[in-house]
């Protein structure tokens, strides 16, 4: 493969508009859609310091550091074969320099792991990369005797499809569209021109964002494999701070991890040493984010990944397309570890014996399955990383603040239902709730002396006004609502557009960090949209971060 020029080269200017925003903040508890248990950790993870190693906080940063020196001793080969996955890159690159710092003892890893989403996918992922190298330059300051390296672990291997083919700009579906099978980062590169189209269709008067296009689409034909694109895509984001893309689909990486293959088929790892740990969490009403398997491995192979099982003492995939007997398979492992693809439960295990690392980087469902896993860890001599539970973003453009700012609305309260929304507005606007409500207090005070007055002849007559009261109190509230569906309708307009403005900044009812792409943003504001996520963190985000474009 040649070496690919990277987007933005020194000697080329491109005049994408700066990403210029005003930087708030709001609590999490506001938004409806975080669930209770990632709200429970990232507000207050010593609230599970039994199922962690240690707090993710900066007094504990030389403690981990101290654990992982204790058993990590794979430098060189981790040395090694990243240099061999960047063999395709110019040797004066400095991401060389970075992979080369790792065969220090004083350096170490933050590290965060996803599919290799289309384009990088929904916003949250690339707030999760700018988290993880954010930490990074805040560790490195604060600890000058370390050096602290980015890693962001692409699960390539990921059969999924489905999950990772699609991304929404501008409100538009965009599909990469492929009859392959198997691990995602084997696919070819060949169907990716129609998103690349697609994307030049609805950037076509932005020449500087339709360069970008044009870069990523020649990268793309020049790569034989979607996971070689994602590693030049990756790093023309990413590279210029200091991020190192990792591909799991290596062999030499997986002879590093025989031992755990082998205690997974042999001992049911996983299922064994986290029962314990699933059943303390199920007795909380924590959510159990990944059930283990009797084996949670797959086979690999070109165009094929299949679970395994252990059935009538022999081994087989779940498709019974090949079978081991014991000694069989532990040969296969072996001579062929490549063969053998970790689940989401043994994946942390493969990348923590492979890097040196402290600190885990991720989402509420992420922590939530790396909770199960403290156990295993332990019986496999591994130190478990800090959890550190990634940022969450809500960017609001300067057209819709606009819109806000006409309907005597805040942004924040866009984070309520839409029912909850409407009411406010109504008695922010008409003064038909607060007459009512007014009304509904003189009658409740008129039938509480009826219920008084009641009481004083005898308990049948008193039993029997309480029970016309509740009739009537009954009527007047369908009176009520009669009367404000009138009024409502009369801000029909008004309310129609508020209710637009909520589902722009929650398209399909749900987080915008979860339905947005981060490529339309990138596209608009190239390298600046990059610098001001990860400018705009800190070290303890317990908040969500605001993005408010000028």
């Amino acid at each position: 493969m040649q070496t690919i020029a990277p987007i933005f080269a020194k000697n080329r200017k491109f005049l994408v508009k700066p990403f210029n925003v005003k930087i708030e903040h709001l609590n999490p508890t506001q938004f409806q859609e975080f669930r209770k248990s990632d709200l429970e950790y990232w507000q207050s993870p010593e609230l599970f310091i039994k199922w962690i190693n240690n707090l993710p906080d900066l007094d504990h940063i030389l403690e981990q550091i101290q654990l992982k020196k204790t058993n990590f001793k794979n430098r060189s080969q981790l040395v090694d074969m990243l240099q061999q996955q960047y063999s395709g890159f110019s040797d004066t690159d400095p991401i060389f320099t970075q992979i080369k710092s790792l065969a220090a003892n004083n350096t170490f890893t933050i590290l965060c792991a996803h599919q290799p989403c289309l384009l990088g996918g929904p916003l949250f992922w690339w707030y999760k990369i700018a988290n993880t190298i954010k930490l990074a330059s805040i560790l490195k300051n604060k600890f000058p005797e370390y050096t602290f390296v980015p890693i962001y672990y692409s699960g390539n291997e990921d059969h999924d499809f489905e999950e990772v083919n699609h991304f929404s700009v501008f409100q538009q579906n965009i599909q990469w569209v492929s009859e392959e099978t198997g691990a995602v980062g084997r696919f070819k590169t060949d169907g990716l021109k129609s998103v690349f189209e697609t994307l030049k269709n609805l950037f076509g008067n932005d020449p500087e964002s339709l360069q970008i296009i044009n870069q990523f689409a020649l990268q793309a034909a020049d790569c034989k494999t979607y996971k070689d694109f994602y590693r030049h895509f990756v790093h023309q984001i990413f590279g210029a701070h200091g991020l190192i893309y990792f591909d799991p689909d290596d062999a030499s990486a997986k002879s590093l991890i025989k031992d755990i293959l082998k205690a997974e088929c042999l001992d049911q790892l996983i299922v064994k040493q986290t029962e314990q740990t699933i059943q303390e969490l199920t007795k909380i009403n924590y959510p159990i984010q990944a059930t283990p398997r009797p084996i949670n491995l797959f086979y690999l192979k070109d165009q094929y990944r299949e679970r395994l099982l252990f059935e009538h003492d022999l081994y087989v995939t779940v498709d019974s397309k090949y079978k081991w007997t014991q000694e069989e398979l532990m040969k296969e492992i072996d001579h062929h570890p490549e063969y053998f693809s970790p689940n989401v439960l043994v994946r942390p295990l493969y990348q923590e014996t492979l890097f040196p690392n402290i600190m885990f980087v991720g989402g509420g469902a992420e922590i939530s399955y790396w909770m199960e896993l403290k156990q295993v860890f332990n019986s496999m001599n591994l130190t478990y990383p800090l959890l550190h539970r990634r940022i969450s973003g809500w960017i609001i453009p300067a057209n819709i603040q606009s819109k806000i700012n006409k309907s005597i609305l805040k942004y924040s309260d866009f984070t309520q239902s839409v029912i909850a929304i409407e009411k406010q507005y109504l008695e922010s606007t008409s003064t038909l709730p607060s007459a009512i409500k007014n009304v509904e207090n003189d009658l409740h005070k008129v039938l509480q002396q009826y219920a008084i007055l009641s009481n004083t002849i005898n308990d049948s007559t008193h039993a029997s006004t309480l029970a016309e009261i509740a009739r009537i109190e009954k009527q007047t509230e369908g009176l009520k609502h009669k009367i404000l569906k009138a009024e409502k309708q009369k801000f029909d307009e008004q309310l129609q557009k508020i209710i637009k403005i909520k589902e722009q900044l929650f398209p399909n009812s749900g987080l915008q960090e979860r339905n947005q792409s981060g490529i339309q943003y990138y596209l608009q504001y190239g390298k600046s949209f990059i610098d001001e996520l990860i400018d705009a963190i800190e070290f303890n985000n317990k908040e969500v971060i605001v993005f408010l474009e000028d």
